[in-house]
């Protein structure tokens, strides 16, 4: 018998790994993870605070129910410093207010009673482990921890009193590079004030570095000048959380300012003209968000925005609203006669599977083509090459005349006015004139595709926009902005909404028979008007080559159904979609009328069409006269020939009769009104079932090979 020597050295590899895999697992119950950080670690630190930046240079596991002290006489073994003149402290979470700072932790308490719940924002559960913060008697040099000398006798930290003695983090903002740099840890007496740091001379000494190292700007003699007025000079703020930057009184105690150890104080240069303390009060950054200056002083924007359109950052507070107001902003820049996307159907023409992004390049109805004021959509003056979208394919094979939607990534502050978001994006699109905000219009979605009203232009832009719950700003977060979208649309004509009190403008898509949309307009008619009007001034704005002729027809359709055939005599502020702001997508379909004189017993039926799996319906329904008795065969005949479907396309596609709500599958020899009476007849509409050429949703876009396998039983 032979022995398979490679599956028997499996079979010990595996069973190492699962003793081992129970030792760690064991270890764990019982020992902890400690992550020592000294204070030389923490200047590197850079920006504002976050836990899950701070670094750590050695790391050892101690037993739970171990004491403080063990650990610092293993600190003692690392670092050549007795645990006399040593200080620890652990990060831990607080309550009230929500942050994560470092403590004290007590040389007789255990770890066990230091490690934080499961629910602590710092705490991992996959890698259970201690931030435990070493601090030297200031007596020692925080790089190298090297003895002090004889005459300098170190600080007995040992014998730290949290009652009595205050450990701050210290970092400093340099305006002109805007960065935050770590100083490092300062301890003090809680009867002292803030200005000590500065008159001890620390706060110079622990810049020099930065300075030499030109990661900040040059300081003036003044502020380095320990005999000088450090009121006067500096500034302090406290760091609760990214958000939330409050300033501190250079000449009030600690205690008076209530700060405890862990805290993070930011020391800057005081902006000229600025006072703190015993003067005027600086305002906290969350108001600092919603209103950088006041209304009553400042009325734009271009008042208060710098040459590179942003806002002044003097302070620590500015610096933080700017990195919480910073967002990226997709624009598309939509041309005002863009067809109807709904549902990510544009008609066109085409049906069936549409043009993959990874097929070949083909020319565009539209390629080239461009309209006053706005840029073209060739190489030269598109957006920048991307991945096709499906509905950018579809817009592309359409036979209207417009340009195709242009993408930029652009950089902005939620707390631009309108106007100003305005001028950003014309210059961005190079927009000969100017636009003002009647004739720029802005949207959360594609005007053509929602049904949603342009954006208001009295408010910042956060307010403008509609933020998702990631752009949220809440009481110590540091998320960052998510991308946003805004579309914009160049109103052709110089009077916007405010004006359109005597005239109302009304969007006419223009259909061909195929039912593909060809064209657009816009007119205006008198509010106390009627339909008739629409259809006198349609008639004056027919192309030729739109194959548009005799009378003209309006329809009233939505998500893919035929609300009504509007009569001429209908007043204009009858229409469902008077007094909605947002004209593109509340528009009229215009078409010619070829059934006004229909033969006796025929009927003009709504065939719509329908999603197969969804029943949903979707696309431009279309009006066919059907005589009594025709088989369904006929009439699917018929559609096929007025939609020019292919053949490989429409032998999978089904006619379905809907009364009523019940829906029957016709066959082709079946008439489409058999058993029902005539009264029924009226509420009869038919539809073609087949698959949606463009799902919206990304399980529909799916192949049938790629869903999940269902095995029924029985």
């Amino acid at each position: 018998r032979t022995t398979n020597i490679k599956m028997v050295e499996r079979c010990d590899r595996e069973v190492r790994a699962a003793e081992q895999r129970r030792r760690e697992k064991l270890e764990s119950q019982h020992k902890i993870k400690i992550k020592l950080v000294f204070e030389r670690d923490l200047c590197g630190m850079t920006g504002f605070f976050d836990h899950a930046d701070i670094p750590s240079s050695h790391s050892l596991k101690m037993g739970r129910e171990q004491s403080v002290r063990e650990l610092a006489d293993e600190v003692e073994k690392l670092v050549k410093v007795s645990p006399v003149h040593v200080a620890l402290f652990s990060l831990q979470y607080r309550a009230n207010p929500r942050q994560v700072r470092f403590t004290y932790l007590p040389p007789n308490s255990n770890f066990r009673s230091h490690i934080p719940q499961f629910s602590a924002p710092h705490f991992d559960t996959s890698d259970p482990h201690l931030v435990v913060l070493v601090k030297a008697a200031s007596a020692y040099d925080f790089r190298t921890l090297k003895c002090p000398p004889a005459e300098k006798k170190p600080d007995e930290l040992s014998k730290w009193n949290d009652e009595q003695v205050t450990l701050l983090v210290a970092k400093y903002f340099c305006p002109s590079t805007r960065k935050i740099v770590t100083l490092g840890c300062y301890y003090m007496a809680q009867d002292q004030n803030l200005a000590h740091m500065v008159i001890s001379g620390w706060i110079a000494e622990r810049l020099q570095p930065f300075l030499a190292n030109k990661e900040i700007h040059p300081l003036s003699a003044e502020h380095l000048d320990v005999n000088e007025d450090a009121e006067a000079n500096w500034q302090c703020w406290e760091e609760f959380s990214e958000r939330e930057i409050q300033p501190r009184k250079l000449m009030a105690t600690i205690k008076a300012e209530q700060l405890w150890t862990g805290d993070i104080v930011i020391w800057q240069p005081a902006p000229p003209g600025a006072t703190q303390g015993a003067g005027k009060t600086l305002p906290p950054v969350e108001e600092a968000c919603e209103t950088l200056q006041p209304v009553e002083q400042v009325g734009t924007d271009a008042e208060v925005l710098d040459e590179n359109g942003m806002y002044p950052i003097h302070t620590v507070a500015d610096f933080s609203a700017h990195i919480l107001n910073a967002a990226d902003v997709t624009v598309t820049l939509h041309d005002w006669r863009q067809p109807l996307c709904v549902d990510g159907i544009v008609s066109n023409g085409v049906w069936g599977p549409q043009r993959p992004a990874s097929a070949a390049t083909t020319p565009s109805p539209t390629a080239g083509k461009t309209v006053e004021g706005l840029p073209p959509t060739s190489p030269a003056g598109g957006a920048p090459a991307k991945e096709e979208r499906p509905e950018d394919v579809a817009l592309s094979l359409s036979p209207a005349e417009f340009n195709l939607p242009q993408e930029r990534e652009l950089k902005m502050d939620l707390r631009w006015q309108g106007q100003h978001v305005i001028d950003v994006i014309s210059r961005t699109f190079g927009l000969r004139n100017r636009p003002t905000a009647s004739q720029l219009w802005l949207f959360n979605t594609a005007p053509s595709s929602g049904c949603e009203d342009q954006i208001g232009l009295t408010s910042p832009l956060k307010e403008l926009m509609r933020l998702p719950s990631s752009m949220q700003m809440s009481s110590g977060t540091r998320s960052k902005p998510n991308q946003l979208q805004l579309h914009v649309v160049e109103w052709p004509y110089p009077a916007g909404p405010g004006a359109w009190q005597q005239e109302w403008p009304v969007c006419v898509r223009f259909f061909d028979s195929q039912v593909r949309e060809v064209g657009c307009c816009i007119v205006f008619v008198p509010v106390q008007g009627s339909v008739q009007d629409i259809i006198n001034e349609c008639s004056k704005q027919l192309n030729p080559k739109w194959g548009i002729s005799g009378p003209l027809r309006v329809l009233e359709v939505e998500s893919g159904r035929l609300q009504r055939i509007v009569k001429p005599d209908v007043a204009i502020g009858h229409l469902s979609w008077f007094g909605r702001s947002n004209v593109f997508y509340h528009s009229l379909r215009v078409e010619a009328d070829p059934d006004a004189d229909l033969p006796e017993g025929h009927t003009l039926l709504e065939i719509y069409h329908c999603d197969r799996h969804s029943q949903q319906a979707f696309a431009q329904p279309m009006l066919l006269p059907v005589a009594p008795g025709e088989t369904a065969g006929s009439i699917k005949k018929r559609c096929k020939e007025k939609l020019q479907v292919p053949d490989v396309e429409f032998k999978s596609w089904r006619l379905v009769r809907s009364v009523r709500g019940g829906r029957t599958h016709l066959k082709d020899d079946e008439a489409w009104d058999a058993g029902y009476e005539s009264a029924d007849v009226r509420d009869e509409k038919l539809a073609l079932e087949h698959v949606h050429p463009n799902p919206t949703s990304s399980l529909a876009r799916q192949p049938r090979y790629s869903k999940p396998l269902t095995i029924k039983s029985g």
